[in-house]
């Protein structure tokens, strides 16, 4: 397959190289197309762009890497989204994988990280993806730089994510047409011969994390003060965060965005009589 390799720790970080070594070893071909600097929490959004201002872009070059790489000035979903509708990276893209991110990526606060935010930018234009990350300690809560103190297994997330992308060829067709399968793949920081296992994962539910204020109230300088705290989720036995801590490699099916059929007819309903129009429901 020829893969667009995303991050969103930047070109700088020793996952997306591991990952994009890893892929291009298994016989893919490999764009990277990464942001220039670290980019983490950026969700799915793509930055404020001028018209007629552009995005800096340049080339990557890197020892030992012969396939094409680039370095943009925006988050993951903006590389993405530039990959897929300018073609100045290259065509004919068959799928997105995005890491290895350095720490987890589990519960429902993924909607926060930006390697899964670019994986669901790729599904809205069409291409399934894998969104990995490796469950090892980063340099302080919010996946801003290395722990020195940790060794990181990045191979094995590399050849579970390798492994991930060969099985989406294979996934059952999606209920909708304009479905893509979209994978978030977790991984124990271990060998990979230590992994206990790979178990289907439901995504966790919890307290939102990253940030909280110490004071409720806006400083005189008109800041309000953060710091960095995990966010507190739940180990229900089958989700995602359970799983991982007891040593499986964890893999949730997300879904894009998309609407659920007949149930806002009640809200047109009543927002039309503000407008003098006569809705029906279906």
């Amino acid at each position: 397959m020829k893969l667009l390799v995303t991050n969103d720790d930047g070109v700088p970080s020793p996952g997306l190289w591991a990952l994009a070594d890893g892929l291009r070893h298994a016989g893919h071909e490999v764009v990277v197309v990464a942001p220039a600097e670290e980019r983490s929490g950026s969700g799915a959004a793509i930055g404020f762009i001028l018209p007629g201002e552009g995005v800096a872009a340049s080339p990557v070059e890197r020892d030992g890497w012969q396939g094409s790489a680039w370095a943009v000035d925006g988050p993951p979903a903006l590389c993405v989204l530039l990959a897929l509708r300018t073609g100045a990276f290259g065509a004919g893209f068959q799928g997105i994988v995005s890491g290895i991110n350095p720490g987890w990526n589990t519960g429902r606060g993924v909607i926060h990280s930006g390697t899964v935010g670019a994986v669901l930018t790729g599904g809205n234009g069409g291409l399934p993806g894998v969104a990995v990350s490796l469950d090892a300690a980063t340099a302080q809560v919010g996946e801003v730089g290395l722990s020195p103190r940790v060794r990181e297994h990045w191979s094995t997330a590399a050849a579970l994510a390798a492994a991930a992308v060969e099985a989406l060829a294979e996934l059952p067709p999606p209920e909708s047409a304009d479905a893509v399968a979209m994978l978030n793949l977790n991984v124990p920081n271990c060998s990979l011969d230590e992994v206990r296992g790979v178990r289907p994962a439901t995504l966790g539910r919890g307290a939102p994390g990253g940030a909280r204020s110490p004071r409720p109230e806006v400083d005189a300088d008109g800041r309000l003060r953060l710091e960095l705290v995990p966010p507190a989720l739940d180990p229900a036995p089958g989700t995602d965060h359970a799983l991982l801590i007891e040593g499986f490699a964890t893999v949730t099916v997300l879904s894009g965005i998309g609407e659920v059929d007949g149930t806002g007819d009640d809200v047109v309903e009543r927002l039309a009589t503000l407008v003098g129009d006569r809705v029906t429901s279906r």
